[in-house]
This record gives C-alpha cells, sequence and structure tokens, in this order.
C-alpha cells in the first residue's frame, strides 16, 4: 500500500480526510488491514479499560467484580501489545501501516488544536473543535473496519 502523499494537508479536515482513505484502501486480510483492525481494536480496549477504572473510582459496591473486569481488560491489552510488537518485527508493512494510524491521527490533533485557537478564544469550544475533528476521522475510520470484518 502506497504511503501517504507527500504534499502535507492544509487543515486537519484534510488530514482526516487522508487517514480515511488510508484505512478504506487497506483490504480485508491484508497486513495494512490487519495493522489498521489491531490499532483499533487496542484502543478500544483501552477505552473500556478507562470506563472500568473511573467505575471503580466512583462504585464501592461489587467492587470484587469490578475489580476482576478490569484484570481481564489489562490481560486483554496486554496480549494484543504483545501480539502487535511481534507483528512489528515479523509481517512486512505491518509496522509502517500500524505507525501510519498512530501518526496521522496524532498530526491531525495538532492540526486541529491550532485551527481551534485561530478560531476560538474560549478553551472549550477549543476543545469541541479538536474533538469533533478526531471523533470524525476515528469512528468513521473504526466504521470501515467492523464492515470490512463483518462482511469478509
Amino acid at each position: 500500500m502506497a504511503e501517504r502523499e507527500t504534499s502535507q494537508p492544509e487543515t486537519a479536515e484534510q488530514l482526516s480526510q487522508q487517514l480515511i482513505e488510508f484505512v478504506d484502501k487497506a483490504e480485508f486480510g491484508t497486513v495494512q488491514f490487519r495493522a489498521v483492525s489491531d490499532y483499533f481494536d487496542l484502543q478500544g480496549l483501552y477505552s473500556l479499560q478507562k470506563t472500568y477504572v473511573e467505575i471503580l473510582e466512583g462504585d464501592a459496591g461489587n467492587k470484587i467484580d469490578r475489580e476482576s473486569m478490569l484484570r481481564v481488560q489489562e490481560m486483554k491489552i496486554a496480549l494484543l501489545e504483545h501480539q502487535t510488537e511481534q507483528n512489528k518485527s515479523q509481517l512486512p508493512g505491518y509496522s509502517g501501516a500500524y505507525h501510519h494510524m498512530e501518526n496521522t491521527l496524532g498530526e491531525m490533533e495538532g492540526l486541529a488544536r491550532i485551527e481551534a485557537e485561530k478560531k476560538h478564544t474560549d478553551i472549550k469550544d477549543q476543545n469541541l473543535y479538536v474533538g469533533r475533528i478526531r471523533e470524525r476521522a476515528y469512528f468513521q475510520a473504526r466504521a470501515i473496519v467492523s464492515m470490512k470484518k463483518d462482511t469478509s
């Protein structure tokens, strides 16, 4: 799969669109698709882990069950992180595709932050702007991965 064009995007929206196109071009069963899928799976596990921690911190009832759920999430994360590291060293193209996902989302957020600071003086409005840009790209790309998994 070809790397992103050398011309730099001018806006966070353009970078967001490039990320979505990158995910859309990754065909099911390829190393690139596997890397993209693993990236989203790991992000989902991190999010679920954060939710369990928040629940544990706010709810004293049934603490043992909640701690157990948190440990299960931590084990899933550790296993996927280990698998991802193995894939990076064993599957040609996997590492580049995985890093492309990480770097593009980070770069997109940075551009969105700069744009937000130019457009909005209120920090809440800036954060909302950055969040909208990130969520649009993230959830649209994740939906593409899920659809390809479901239809293959």
